[in-house]
Parts: structure tokens; sequence; C-alpha cells
């Protein structure tokens, strides 16, 4: 089990407490030459990993949209927002929910598609895993294999394909899967009649053949990339010591660099990714960096060593050396977008300080963190207008504010957000609408800390129709505070 599986395992298992949701199987439906059945969640159940309870959404927050529309709004969504915004995201993905009428399956591969954009490999397994293994389309035996091939779990992937092989996406999934459950020969047979037959490719074909023997190739070789570069044929590479292609990797292929067998420094740079992308747990990430002494100096290792220093600060307990420490590790991680993962790590020890001179970056770590009553004695007199306004919006009604007028771009922000927060709540979204809203706010908040100013008092008021106010606050302050408005 991978750091990153333990740590899903230690924030969502708790909130998984009903058991699988096995729909009765409907019979069979002939389409596009193959048998297709029925997935579950289609028959009026609902298909999801975080019940009602543990979300706040109810489980028919579809009902008033069409499948192929939720398709195309859960698609548009980047999840390009701030941490909480991309929270929000993947627990609308995560949520017990009944799908349209009308919904063939459709809806199912759409959210794990969607998480496995965000990084969120191991959710995206437990939501393939509460499909039955006889319901399934192509899409999903396709999603089911990229998974296995990424954590390098195959059982519950390859019995899916055995079940429906007239669903395989390709013939390197089948050999793939033959080997996986002990069927060298046949696997070994089944490449080398398709090759001997030209109907393989033949780049694929050689890792196939490195994956199946080992010493097919001297230890050296460095094999061409395979075009495209899938799920499988980057664990194949990964498998054989191949040398990855140039250029960021999608965040779900980072999983494998978290276990105990990479390097430090490959742990730490998957960790980055995944905590900037919202899908690691802080803890994971600051753990990285805490698990040995830095190799060198500057970049990945600099920032190891700020985080060091800083807890060296920390357990002096004097609050010029933190303070001192904390600005010199905030320079680093920040421009890494790396600032509300500090913040939730260490806002806790942060409040545990003796109070010294004003100081907005400790404040705003505390309001990161939600710690609005720890920020307040940080923040100087006069506080900043948007120290103020993160402040107010804790409280509902929000504190009241005077009307200042602007003296920068942050403080013509900060009056949108408190209007948002200001704004009487009479006309709820309709449950059976909430989903749909929820995906337009998203979209908005898609563009981050640059969103525009109406469009985020647009989006936040949504947020609050559909009963999210602690969401919308978290999204206000890190608005606020993680962007480079002046």
């Amino acid at each position: 089990m991978t750091m990153r599986v333990g740590a899903v395992v230690a924030i969502v298992g708790s909130l998984i407490l009903a058991p699988p949701l096995m729909a009765q199987e409907a019979g069979p439906q002939t389409g596009a030459g193959v048998d297709q059945q029925i997935l579950p969640g289609i028959d009026g159940t609902a298909l999801g990993l975080l019940p009602s309870r543990a979300t706040g959404l109810p489980t028919d927050l579809w009902s008033s949209s069409t499948s192929s529309r939720v398709v195309r709004d859960i698609r548009a969504v980047k999840g390009t927002g701030t941490p909480s915004a991309r929270a929000l995201f993947e627990r609308l993905l995560l949520a017990e929910a009944i799908p349209p009428e009308g919904d063939t399956g459709e809806m199912l591969a759409a959210r794990i598609e969607a998480l496995l954009e965000l990084g969120s490999l191991d959710a995206a397994e437990a939501m393939l895993a509460r499909a039955p293994v006889t319901a399934s389309d192509a899409e999903i035996v396709a999603l089911a294999l990229d998974v296995a091939a990424l954590t390098n779990r195959s059982a519950p992937a390859c019995a899916r394909l055995a079940a429906r092989p007239g669903l395989s996406p390709g013939l390197a999934h089948t050999i793939w899967c033959k080997a996986r459950h002990g069927e060298w020969p046949l696997a070994k047979l089944t490449l080398d009649t398709a090759v001997a037959l030209d109907q393989f490719d033949p780049v694929m074909a050689d890792h196939l053949h490195w994956f199946l023997d080992s010493e097919a190739f001297p230890p050296t070789t460095e094999l061409p990339l395979p075009e495209p570069m899938t799920a499988l044929a980057f664990a194949l590479r990964e498998s054989t010591g191949q040398v990855r292609a140039p250029g960021p990797l999608p965040l779900a292929w980072m999983d494998g660099d978290l276990t105990g067998n990479r390097t430090l420094r490959a742990r730490m740079a998957a960790a980055e990714a995944l905590a900037r992308g919202g899908v690691l747990p802080p803890s994971v990430l600051f753990s990285a960096y805490r698990a040995g002494s830095p190799a060198a100096s500057g970049g990945i290792w600099g920032r190891a060593q700020a985080v060091q220093d800083f807890d060296a600060a920390l357990r002096s307990n004097d609050t010029e050396t933190v303070i001192a420490a904390l600005h010199e590790m905030d320079s680093l991680l920040a421009p890494l977008g790396l600032r509300a993962a500090a913040a939730r790590e260490y806002g806790s020890a942060l409040g545990a300080i003796p109070v010294g001179e004003a100081d907005d970056l400790v404040a705003h770590y505390m309001l990161l963190d939600g710690r609005s009553a720890g920020a307040r004695a940080w923040m100087p007199d006069p506080a900043p207008y948007a120290d103020r306004v993160a402040y107010a919006i804790q409280m509902t009604p929000p504190a009241p504010m005077p009307d200042e007028p602007p003296r920068h771009d942050r403080d013509i922000l900060s009056r949108a957000i408190y209007d948002a927060f200001d704004t009487a709540i009479e006309d709820p979204i309709a449950p059976g609408a909430i989903g749909s809203r929820l995906l337009d706010a998203l979209r908005i908040l898609d563009a981050g800390t640059m969103v525009e100013t109406d469009d985020l008092r647009r989006a936040l008021i949504l947020l609050r129709r559909a009963g999210q106010d602690r969401l919308a606050r978290a999204i206000a302050v890190e608005t606020l505070f993680l962007g480079d408005r002046g």
C-alpha cells in the first residue's frame, strides 16, 4: 500500500460506512456488436463512496438534469481552482448519488475519468469496485485496466475483462492480464502470433516481450517511447526501468513515486505535485520533506531544508525565530502553490506559539487553516481590508464592515467576497438541481486566484444557495491569500 493509499484510507475510509451497493443485475443488452449490461445505480440506487450525511449533498442531486448534460458538465470542469474548490469537486464526484433517468453508465465513467485527472487514483479504484464485475461497458473496462496498471493491483480489472472479453480496449491489455494471472505461455503465444501476423505495434510489442521475459533485452537497452503513451505503456516502462518521457506526468501516474522504494527526491516531487493538486493530505508531503537530510542545496532540497528549519524553530518556542523561519519557508513553498498545504500542516502549531508583533503572514496561515480567532491576534491595527473581510465572513451573518474606498485590486475582490456573504439566501437551490449548479460554480472557480471579481461573487452565492457555506468561506480566503493580487 502506498503512502497515499494510507492517507486516503485515514481521511475517506471512515466516511464509507455503508456496505457496497450491489444493484440487481439487469438482463443483457446488445449494442455495437457486444453484450452490454446496465451498471449499478441505473436502477434507482445511489452509487458513490461518500454518504449524504458525510457530504451534505442529497442523493437525488442530479435528478433535474439529464445524463448527457451532467457528463458534459463534469468534463467541462478542469479542477484547476483553489484547493478547497478542488476538494468540493472531488466530494461531488464521490458523493452517493442516483444517476439521472435514462443513464446507461456514462456518468460513472465520467466521474472516474475526472477523479483520475485530479490524481485521485485510489478513489477512482474504489469507485470501480462498487460496480459488479459482470456489469460493465467498454469505457468502464478500459478505465479499470488503466487503474490496474497504475496501482499494480490487476485482479479486479482482469476479472472484469475475463467476464466481458469482447470489451477489451486492445490486445496488449489482454496479454498483460493473462500474464498477470499466471498464463505466461498463452500470453507469449498470443503476442508472438499477433507480431507474426503484423497485427501489433512493434514498439509496444518490445515492451510486452520484456515484461514477459526479463532476459529478452540487455539491461541497458532503451526502448523507443510508445505513441500514444498509455497508462499500460507507462507501467510497462516503469517495470523495466525505462527512462520516462520528458515533461510533466498526469497526476494519477505519480502515485507509484510515493512508495518507499523510490528515491527521496522522487517521493518529494510526487508529493508536491499531488499536494498542490489538493488530492494528497499535507501531512504526507511534509513527512516526505522530513524523511532525510537534504542531499543538496536549492530546489526541492532547499524546500526540504526550509521545512526542517521551521520545525526546529517551532521546537525553540521563540516567536521571532519562528516567524523568521516561517517567512523563509513560505518564500520557497508559496511560488509552487503549496502555501495552503503548509497552512494546514502548521496552523495548529502556529496557534500555540506566544503572540508577538503583528505579522500578516502568520495571520494568513491561521485564516487559511480556519483559525480566525487566532488570526485576529496577529493582525496589525488597523488590519488590511482583505484581512478584515476574511475574518468577518467567518461569522454568520458576517461582522459589519465599513464601506471604504478600495486602495488595491485585492480590496475590490475583498468587497465582492464580503457582499457574497452579506447577501441573505432566500432562494436555496432545489435538491435535484444542486449537482448541476455546483458544477456551474466550479467551472467559474477553475480560474483559481485570478477569477474575475463579479464571477467570484456569483460562484460564492451559488455555493451558499447549495448549502456549501463552509467551503465557500474556505475558497474565498484562499482566493485572497494564495494569489498575487496587490
